[in-house]
């Protein structure tokens, strides 16, 4: 799906604004967006801070737009495979801070 500028921005707007709720705790987690541009593409790159002792796990991360639909990253830092305690199976998981770029 190619997505205009101006639908990138808000995606990334929403996804910021997703990470901040009113009346909670601020969120460990940083989030930030920027467009970038190569080979003649631009893409939204959404850079997320993971803090030390946190995980994000690949296998449950997505992207979708205003609408529901589903987003393809172009591309995504690569996740570790490491040891799920609860399920004691092995996932992907971002234990470190990573990147994914929308188109």
């Amino acid at each position: 799906m190619k997505l205009n500028l101006p639908t990138k921005m808000l995606i990334a707007a929403m996804v910021i604004g997703s990470f901040t709720v009113l009346g909670r705790e601020p969120s460990p987690f940083k989030l930030s967006a920027s467009v970038v541009s190569t080979n003649n593409q631009v893409f939204v790159r959404l850079d997320i801070f993971v803090p030390p002792e946190h995980l994000v796990y690949a296998d449950h991360l997505y992207f979708q737009t205003p609408d529901g639909g589903h987003i393809e990253p172009a591309t995504i830092s690569v996740a570790t495979g490491m040891m799920d305690l609860v399920t004691q199976q092995r996932r992907p998981m971002f234990n470190h801070s990573f990147h994914a770029d929308l188109r």
